[in-house]
């Protein structure tokens, strides 16, 4: 059976209390890694400056702890080459079968999530949200 690594246990313990569920359920099946939780701001405009996000500090659902997000590699990562330099390979079928793994068990839980893998305007497969955060965010 699966289980997290150090990293992954480390940055769990950031998570909103669905989120935890979630993950701790998920890696019953499913292996991954959590690669980040909790986001400042400085690491939240860098990203903006970087074109990782569209979100400016305050706007992500990473920006708050107990956090409302969590973004998660399948592991092994999947890799490729790319002019002679090994880079994650994020068209790989297996960002999608982690993905489904995450909303069937959200479904499953009555955890109601969203997924980056299917935003419209921005492609961000390792994203994971609690859907509604925003309404979260008020009650803490």
């Amino acid at each position: 059976m699966p289980n997290f690594g150090k990293r992954s246990k480390e940055l769990r313990q950031y998570l909103c209390k669905d989120l935890k569920r979630l993950v701790d359920e998920v890696i019953k099946t499913y292996d991954f890694s959590i690669v980040e939780t909790v986001r400042g701001q400085q690491a939240q405009e860098n990203d903006y400056e970087l074109g990782r996000t569209k979100a400016h500090y305050g706007q992500s659902a990473h920006n708050y702890n107990p956090c409302f997000a969590v973004d998660v590699y399948p592991w092994p990562c999947p890799r490729k080459q790319d002019r002679g330099i090994i880079v994650i390979d994020d068209d790989s079928p297996e960002w999608k079968k982690m993905t489904d793994t995450f909303k069937r068990t959200a479904n499953k839980l009555g955890i109601k999530i969203t997924c980056g893998i299917d935003f419209k305007s921005f492609r961000d497969a390792p994203h994971i949200e609690l859907a509604g955060w925003r309404e979260k965010v008020k009650e803490i």
